[in-house]
């Protein structure tokens, strides 16, 4: 068995301990600022896609939907959903809800092209109000939209689903 002599250790062990209580001690209590963290609601994404898959049903026909933030929560309450991050978009699906994202004012010609490609008569904004970020943008997109009216609007947890019924546009002048 080893034999150590506790003079010779005390004073530097008590050193090093001293010297690493103080930098624990700096470390809990200095340098860390203080961070702040947010609780974030989740969106009711369930109530707002049974809101427009009855909306399907009762019209019979698909519609576009244009949000500004992506949720794959829409496409899981409803399976069928078809889903078209990427620019630019296809064809929208006459039969179906068909989800478009517009993430930028760059990305605000998608909607009128996709009304006139399908000929819709209506279409739905989402505004996620837990992720607002240039939903503004896209609502002024959708009210410059040639004969798009809002003609309602429905409220969940943290969501709002916007309508627009688009009437035809008299291009002849008369």
């Amino acid at each position: 068995v080893m034999r150590f002599r506790p003079a010779i250790l005390r004073r530097p062990l008590a050193g090093v301990l001293g010297v690493l209580s103080i930098v624990a001690v700096w470390n809990l209590h200095v340098g860390k600022a203080d961070v702040s963290t947010v609780y974030k609601h989740n969106p009711d994404w369930r109530s707002a896609t049974r809101f427009l898959v009855e909306e399907l049903e009762r019209e019979e026909t698909g519609f576009p939907v244009f949000a500004t933030t992506r949720s794959r929560a829409l496409r899981y309450y409803h399976r069928d959903a078809v889903e078209h991050p990427t620019l630019p978009p296809p064809p929208p699906d006459p039969n179906e809800i068909t989800i478009y994202y517009c993430a930028s004012m760059r990305h605000a010609w998608v909607l009128p092209k996709v009304l006139e490609e399908g000929g819709f008569d209506h279409f739905y904004v989402i505004h996620n109000h837990v992720w607002s970020w240039r939903f503004s943008e896209l609502m002024k997109a959708a009210q410059a939209v040639p004969g798009a009216t809002l003609t309602d609007t429905r409220d969940f947890d943290h969501l709002t689903v916007h309508r627009f019924d688009v009437a035809p546009v008299d291009e002849g002048g008369s």
